[in-house]
């Protein structure tokens, strides 16, 4: 009986020891002490950090057709094999380029409906976004 008790005493520090060694160096990373990034080198950081800037979507318009004035906007009046007589709402921004003749800018009222233009820019859903616009010929 005594042996056995003496035994079972041996077993049990035998594994106190074996989890001890197994178990402490995963215990050191458990109570290691924790570092907070001081404010300063949070904005250090946020200075870095410049957000690039997003890339223009590549034109995807190009076609030739006439003016046509309606309702306060101009459309471009193009056809296309098989759809006659489409049309697209012009957005003219402050970055389209114009050859209106003489005209240096992109003043359309100084054009009249029917003018023959040429209009490259990027197309979304009914409207283009003109990135430019000649003048092939004017209805006199």
């Amino acid at each position: 009986m005594i042996l056995k008790k003496l035994l079972i005493g041996f077993v049990v520090v035998v594994v106190l020891i074996f989890g001890w060694v197994f178990f402490k160096p995963g215990m050191k990373e458990l109570n290691a002490p924790t570092i907070e990034p001081t404010p300063q080198a949070t904005e250090q950081s946020a200075v870095k950090e410049t957000p690039s800037p997003e890339p223009e979507e590549p034109l995807n318009f190009t076609e030739t057709g006439n003016l046509v004035f309606e309702g306060n906007s101009w459309y471009l009046l193009y056809e296309e094999p098989g759809a006659p007589a489409l049309s697209l709402k012009l957005v003219i921004t402050d970055q389209t380029k114009c050859n209106l003749g003489e005209n240096v800018n992109c003043d359309l009222n100084r054009v009249k409906s029917g003018a023959r233009v040429q209009v490259s820019g990027r197309k979304s859903d009914n409207t283009i976004e003109v990135n430019q616009l000649d003048l092939v010929s004017s209805e006199d």
